[in-house]
């Protein structure tokens, strides 16, 4: 008897605008707000169980309401975890970074979004370079952000990475060698 053979079907397509990030990260989905339609595909296809939202819901309201949004997730089981993050000195703060990494050290999928995908999102990502390792320069070249970091308006974000990357990065001291 011939043992069959498996074929892998490639990953369905992921909604324009979503990336998948890579290694211990690989259920961790990021990018910007998608509509109603996109969402509900997404959320079935890639069995999401959590999705946090980082948009200012002023902002949002012309993709997707907050409360639609919510409707959405939690129809299939998921969790909703709204942070309206915005304004000019407005961070990711400890509590918001706190819950993200906590969902994604439980593996379970989950989608990280804001409005456009770059700034808030940018900030998890960069987070999750910072804890595998990468040093600054590593990091603002994966997140494409070397316009990002020479301009004032975003500097909320850009020092959320640095810190992390130096909290991250810190060489041992004399008693963890």
């Amino acid at each position: 008897m011939t043992p069959s053979l498996q074929r892998t079907q490639p990953a369905p397509k992921l909604p324009d605008g979503v990336g998948q990030m890579i290694g211990k990260y690989r259920m961790v989905f990021v990018g910007e707000q998608i509509n109603a339609e996109q969402l509900t595909e997404f959320l079935a296809t890639y069995d999401i169980r959590h999705v946090i939202d980082l948009a200012n819901e002023a902002k949002a309201e012309n993709i997707l309401p907050n409360r639609e949004e919510r409707f959405i997730v939690e129809k299939t089981g998921a969790t909703y975890w709204p942070f309206n993050i915005e304004g000019e000195n407005d961070r990711l703060n400890q509590v918001v970074l706190a819950t993200i990494d906590s969902l994604v050290d439980t593996g379970l999928p989950l989608f990280v979004h804001c409005r456009n995908g770059i700034h808030r999102v940018g900030v998890v990502k960069g987070r999750a370079y910072a804890r595998d390792g990468r040093r600054w320069k590593e990091v603002v070249a994966l997140l494409r952000w070397e316009k990002v970091v020479i301009d004032a308006k975003y500097d909320r974000y850009t020092n959320d990475v640095w810190e992390a990357v130096q909290a991250f990065n810190q060489p041992p001291t004399f008693s963890q060698r």
